[in-house]
C-alpha cells in the first residue's frame, strides 16, 4: 500500500482482508461511497476522518494531534496496531458496514 494521502476502494477492502474479515463487494460500495463525499472514488483524510473519528470536535481533534506510536519503525501492515486496537478496529468497520447495509435496505423500501 503506497502513501498518496488517500485511501482507494481497494485498499479499503484490503484492511478487511488483513483483519480476516470478508464482506461482499456491495457491502463495501456502499460503505466507500457513504463517506466517498467528492464522489472522487478515494478517501482523503479528512473523508476518513469523519467515518472513523467521534463527532464531538474537541476529542476528533485530540485523536488526530496524537503522536502515532510506531514513528520511524518498520511495522508489517498486519501488525502495525495491537492485537485489541485490531479487534476493535474491525468491530467499527462491520458497524459501518452493517449500518450502510440497513440504510440501504430501508431506502429501497422507501422507493
Amino acid at each position: 500500500m503506497s502513501v498518496t494521502g488517500f485511501i482507494t476502494k481497494f485498499q479499503f477492502e484490503e484492511v478487511f482482508t488483513l483483519l480476516k474479515m470478508y464482506p461482499t463487494s456491495v457491502e463495501i460500495e456502499l460503505c466507500f461511497k457513504r463517506y466517498d463525499r467528492d464522489g472522487d472514488g478515494k478517501w482523503s483524510f479528512r473523508e476518513f476522518a469523519d467515518a472513523i473519528l467521534p463527532r464531538n470536535e474537541s476529542y476528533k481533534d485530540l485523536c488526530i494531534k496524537r503522536r502515532p506510536f510506531n514513528c520511524n519503525m518498520d511495522y508489517a501492515r498486519a501488525e502495525c496496531f495491537l492485537p485489541d486496537t485490531q479487534h476493535e478496529f474491525g468491530r467499527l468497520l462491520l458497524l459501518m458496514l452493517n449500518t450502510e447495509v440497513r440504510c440501504e435496505r430501508m431506502r429501497q423500501h422507501l422507493d
